[in-house]
């Protein structure tokens, strides 16, 4: 026991001193130096790369030649702490935040995602997660490994039952690392991260509200918490509830908004150029609109971001109804707001605003809404 205090003791003392070393740099330095090494032999240049939203475009903000396996990037002051890459040459990326203080990134030349970041608050709190989901896949492979050594592999039924089996357990006990480390550090900028990026997959919407009320006040306004604030809103998006007023340009340069169609029906249909299942469904939506576009204001909202892409399969496919993009990709404010996270997807809203009904498509699309404005 006595052991056990005096281990806790160190690592509280460490976290004290670890603390203090970060206020100081923090103070002393008005913006950032990543020192970084590459193991392993490397030559050419590393590229510092923003993404202009979450997994959107990449903007490279910086480069510099590796010497003998070392490199160093500066800059002013970071106001918004967040997600940046080191890109090598060959296209491999490994992530660091991007904040003010002195950080050390480490990684071999043929593995450059998993090396390692320190040195400033939020990256050592990533690495200190890093190692806790290290631990948990390590100690229960191990486990297994252990039983296999001293009683045998058992028969495949058995054997599959124990994977999953050890596949749960390892889910769980990662989603009680998350949940520690969100509660804990709920004022770091970690801590927004680590949900949208890791949990929301995980938990019930219930519970992912839960723990965004309890995020510090602090942290409304930044990037990843907005993220994780639509997402919220967009898993609430059902039948029944008011559709998202939304201003979107045309493909001739126009801007339209859904309360233009106010009175009447309107079916969104969200698609792309590249996708295949939705270029299958442009003659039943072709046929909705010659049937029934007295009724029903058809409007297609691409998620594409190529422009001449996007304006050649309108044309190509003979689209006449009314179709919008902002170039967003994924990215579009309306993809969010209509929790659109595969295409195609089509959503029918009434003459008063209500969404009635979701994802209506294939053969019966003309019949099936026929019934919605057959109630009228």
């Amino acid at each position: 026991m006595k052991k056990i205090y005096l281990m806790l003791a160190i690592l509280f003392s460490n976290c004290l001193v670890f603390g203090q070393l970060w206020a100081e740099a923090d103070k002393a330095m008005s913006g950032y130096i990543i020192e970084g090494t590459i193991l392993e032999d490397y030559s050419g240049k590393v590229y510092l790369v923003r993404e202009e939203a979450w997994k959107g475009k990449q903007v490279v903000i910086d480069s510099c030649e590796v010497v003998d396996g070392k490199y160093e990037f500066k800059g002013d002051r970071v106001e918004t702490v967040m997600v940046h890459f080191i890109k090598s040459q060959d296209g491999q990326l490994l992530p660091l935040f991007l904040e003010n203080g002195r950080i050390k990134a480490t990684c071999k030349a043929s593995n450059f995602y998993w090396g390692t970041v320190t040195g400033t608050a939020t990256n050592d709190l990533r690495d200190f997660y890093k190692y806790q989901v290290r631990y948990i896949q390590d100690s229960v492979t191990k486990a297994a490994v252990l039983d296999w050594n001293l009683y045998g592999r058992k028969d495949m039924e058995t054997e599959s039952k124990e994977y999953d089996r050890r596949t749960k357990l390892i889910a769980q006990r990662n989603l009680d690392v998350q949940r520690g480390m969100v509660t804990k550090y709920s004022d770091q900028v970690f801590a927004p991260f680590l949900i949208y990026t890791e949990m929301i997959g995980d938990m019930n919407l219930e519970d992912i509200k839960a723990l965004r009320a309890n995020l510090s006040p602090s942290l409304n306004e930044h990037p990843y918490t907005k993220a994780l604030d639509e997402f919220i809103e967009a898993q609430s998006f059902k039948e029944g509830v008011q559709a998202y007023d939304f201003t979107l340009p045309t493909i001739d340069g126009t801007q339209i908004s859904l309360k233009d169609y106010a009175g009447k029906y309107v079916f969104l249909d969200f698609w792309a150029s590249w996708c295949g299942p939705c270029r299958r469904e442009i003659p039943y939506v072709a046929q909705l609109y010659k049937k029934y576009k007295k009724e029903v204001e058809v409007i297609g909202i691409s998620v594409d971001r190529d422009e001449e892409k996007w304006k050649a399969a309108v044309k190509e496919n003979k689209m006449n109804w009314v179709q919008c993009c902002d170039l967003k990709e994924w990215n579009s404010i309306v993809c969010k707001k209509y929790n659109v996270q595969a295409i195609p997807r089509t959503v029918l809203i009434d003459p008063q605003g209500k969404v009635v009904a979701i994802d209506l498509r294939g053969a019966g699309l003309v019949e099936e809404v026929a019934k919605y404005i057959k109630k009228k």
